[in-house]
């Protein structure tokens, strides 16, 4: 017997069978981050990785895939019989049509196309939009250091505790309601007089407001929101989003435009198990929760507020997309009863991943290409022709095009599936 209950796991030593690649994640460390006695991801790092992740650290990310910035590593087959670790970057550029399907690896240049994650939020993050592929492509060749690759960042989200989010832009009347409503807003907004504002469209009314806030002069946005604390610190009874501006007001003393793109953007509420889709240039930052996100496998981000990590406010203000409203949320669709009534489909607007949660149930699956399978709670067993591997919380498994059919058994406990549509 190898470890982790598997009777065979993982690509053989000279790749001649790869069949089900057991899986270990990576896990980031932000300011962002939850303490680890809170954390759901220092929690899942702590069930199923060999060194005790350090409890004084703020635990934000899990993730599970094959970005060069931080793969996963997946566990090998040795010449002994041994398990021995690899990055699973490397094992798939030993034979990427192999493991990932001539389809798949055609379509994507051999990588694997998707990056799953477990985020843990304690504070909120940066005001950030995700490009397209053709600014990808330009930011990476002109910067690679703070865009690393050259691929959009699609990305879907599963709330698994009730989240927090600013996304997109609040209507027309909406935002000059809170013009009116916030005079530290319209101090910011030097030059304009509210006619001026009323007499714009609504996306450019949307963006004159957050270009103002985003090139505001220091001592002025230090001054708005100077005076915005002391306002809300006298009011009584202070709505959500009234909170949080007042308490960032005071971790940022010295101001700072994130604070006002609460009244420029809408604010919105996740149930756990409600699902989301961001698309390109789209303005959002997550609040607070905890959840799961999947995305083309990326980590460009382009950030202009509430963070200390690099700011490009022009690109964000020229990349956004200043028509994007609302929040679309979703809820899954169970794909049958009895048997399967616990398997849940999403469906995204992408080519590089479609997701589903298996909950307290077995099902028998016919993958087209490569597929990753996560564990987040509970058990899961595993089997496919002549391989058997039971997945632990925080333990992936890749399953390789060379398998036509495999049975899911989580009978306690919910997984993720990711496919390649």
């Amino acid at each position: 017997m190898v470890p982790w209950g598997c009777r065979y796991v993982g690509a053989s030593r000279d790749m001649s069978s790869f069949g089900l690649i057991k899986l270990l994640p990576t896990v980031q460390t932000y300011a962002w981050g939850r303490p680890a006695d809170s954390s759901l991801v220092f929690a899942l790092a702590s069930d199923c990785l060999s060194s005790p992740p350090d409890s004084t650290l703020r635990y934000a990310e899990l993730w599970m895939g094959a970005h060069p910035r931080s793969s996963a590593t997946a566990l090998i087959v040795g010449d002994t019989g041994n398990l021995q670790e690899e990055m699973l970057s490397s094992v798939l550029s030993k034979d990427p049509e192999c493991i990932l399907g001539e389809r798949v690896c055609s379509a994507f240049n051999g990588s694997l196309p998707y990056l799953f994650k477990v985020l843990s939020i304690g504070a909120p993050l940066s005001i950030q939009a995700h490009p397209d592929l053709e600014l990808a492509s330009a930011l990476n060749a002109k910067d690679p250091t703070h865009y690393p690759d050259a691929n959009h960042k699609p990305e879907c989200s599963i709330a698994l505790s009730p989240v927090e989010l600013l996304y997109g832009f609040k209507s027309r009347e909406a935002l000059l309601k809170s013009i009116v409503a916030v005079p530290e807003l319209f101090t910011v907004l030097h030059n304009v007089t509210i006619e001026d504002l009323e007499a714009l469209s609504e996306a450019e009314l949307r963006r004159t407001v957050l270009s103002g806030i985003m090139t505001c002069d220091a001592s002025m946005l230090r001054s708005a929101c100077t005076s915005l604390q002391k306002r809300l610190s006298s009011e009584s009874d202070l709505d959500p989003l009234d909170s949080w501006v007042l308490s960032l007001c005071e971790k940022y003393p010295d101001g700072d435009p994130g604070i006002l793109c609460f009244y420029v953007m809408n604010f919105e509420t996740l149930d756990e198990g409600e699902a989301v889709f961001i698309g390109p240039n789209v303005a959002h930052a997550y609040l607070s929760g905890e959840l799961v996100e999947c995305m083309a496998n990326s980590d460009n981000v382009v950030r202009a507020g509430l963070t200390s990590k690099f700011k490009d406010v022009n690109t964000l203000l020229d990349m956004l997309d200043y028509e994007v409203g609302p929040l679309a949320k979703q809820g899954g669709r169970d794909r049958g009863s009895g048997r399967e009534e616990g398997y849940v489909e999403f469906s995204f607007p992408v080519k590089e991943y479609a997701l589903a949660s298996v909950r307290n149930t077995r099902v028998s699956l016919k993958p087209s290409g490569v597929e990753l399978l996560f564990l987040l709670e509970g058990s899961a067993w595993v089997s496919a022709a002549g391989s058997e591997c039971t997945l632990n919380p925080g333990e992936g498994l890749l399953v390789s095009a060379e398998v036509s059919e495999y049975q899911l058994d989580v009978s306690t406990g919910t997984a993720y599936r990711v496919s390649v549509p």
